[in-house]
């Protein structure tokens, strides 16, 4: 078993980042990982674990993760300051961007998949050209080229925050990115400007998530008081826009840090998950709750939605749990992971979880995704 050093490290950064794991309790504190059935409708397909950085002992945790819109490319950040961006369909390293100086928490590409922001500890917000920088790194390839490429001049910063960034958002049609951390304050950015249009207030001085509604109508953030901050934005924000910011709407949607918000497909719902241990479902419109799986063993870092009906939620008891939102169970678990799930990604068929184990695990959900397992979905529960 790989512990020792690694342990120790993972631990501290674990208490420093207050992604601790607590100890469960009851039925969930026994029960083994092996106990556990392998999934019926969910394989994996493969394991990554990046290889360590020159000078250092150890591979990267990863808390940070993001599939490219096609699926084919993925990126990957973490406490070794690097971003890493990787071929899924031939398993292999393509790129590594080493700009920024401290902990990667976060890497969206925006939903052309031209571009890609990755931000972190240093407070920067760095804007990568993705797709030059994946065709370039291909080519090399093929073409027989030796040792790493320093793309450390495609790099442009496009931000300096007083405190660590947490997170990023686009906009669905990928005109605007929304920016949060250790402020109170989220920026948003005409991106193809590189110009700030608005500054909004959060909620709280801790924020740790944002999101967009897929049709752009709404933008939420999320974090350490448990309120959710609600706008309606309009598609035609101007650089003036800051004068007259839209009205906010405040929904308490727990009583401890959330981690984790994304909105449904069809723009009805906002999800929230985090260190209460639940995930619930509001109405957008309203704040009304509209669902909540009970209390899970472990806190929930993060989120994906598989389909209308079905939610992936993954924390510090090392699974990822596939929840059937319309018969409010879960009906699936996914295990492997023996550390923390930090982030999870997906695109078509494919799911990605990435943790404090080092390691990225890459499934194959497109069997739970077909409407003949419905029925079997239904006849599922989990204990």
């Amino acid at each position: 078993m790989r512990i020792n050093l690694l342990a120790m490290l993972a631990l501290t950064a674990l208490l420093a980042s207050g992604l601790a794991p607590t100890p469960a309790s009851g039925q969930a504190a026994r029960e083994s990982l092996a106990s556990v059935q392998p999934s019926q409708l969910v394989s994996l397909l493969h394991v990554i674990q990046p290889l360590a950085v020159d000078g250092k002992d150890e591979p990267p945790v990863i808390t940070s993760l993001e599939l490219a819109p096609d699926g084919h490319t993925m990126a990957l950040g973490g406490d070794d300051h690097r971003v890493r961006l990787w071929d899924l369909a031939r398993n292999r390293l393509l790129a590594a961007l080493d700009t920024h100086t401290d902990w990667v928490r976060v890497a969206r590409f925006s939903p052309d998949g031209q571009s890609l922001v990755t931000a972190g500890n240093d407070r920067r917000a760095i804007v990568w050209p993705a797709q030059r920088i994946v065709t370039a790194a291909t080519h090399a390839f093929t073409s027989g080229a030796k040792g790493e490429i320093d793309w450390s001049e495609e790099a442009v910063e496009l931000t300096r925050h007083s405190g660590a960034i947490i997170d990023v958002a686009f906009s669905p049609d990928g005109r605007f990115l929304a920016i949060c951390g250790f402020e109170n304050e989220l920026q948003i950015y005409d991106f193809k400007r590189r110009q700030v249009v608005r500054t909004l207030s959060g909620p709280c001085c801790d924020l740790r998530r944002i999101a967009f509604s897929p049709d752009g109508r709404y933008l939420a953030a999320a974090g350490r008081c448990g309120m959710l901050r609600m706008w309606e934005v309009e598609q035609d924000l101007v650089a003036d826009g800051a004068k007259n910011p839209p009205p906010a709407r405040d929904f308490r949607v727990s009583n401890r840090r959330v981690r984790a918000l994304l909105f449904s497909a069809d723009n009805r719902y906002v999800f929230t998950a985090g260190e209460d241990r639940q995930v619930c479902g509001f109405e957008a419109a309203t704040g009304k709750k509209w669902f909540e799986i009970p209390a899970q063993p472990a806190k929930v870092f993060t989120l994906a939605q598989l389909d209308g009906t079905t939610l992936a939620a993954a924390g510090s008891d090392n699974r990822i749990r596939i929840i059937d939102i319309a018969a409010g169970k879960e009906i699936d678990r996914l295990t492997g992971h023996t550390g923390s799930v930090a982030a999870l990604s997906l695109a078509g068929g494919t799911l990605v979880s990435g943790g404090y184990d080092t390691t990225v695990r890459v499934w194959d959900i497109a069997r739970i995704l077909q409407p003949d397992t419905r029925a079997q979905r239904e006849a599922t529960t989990i204990r």
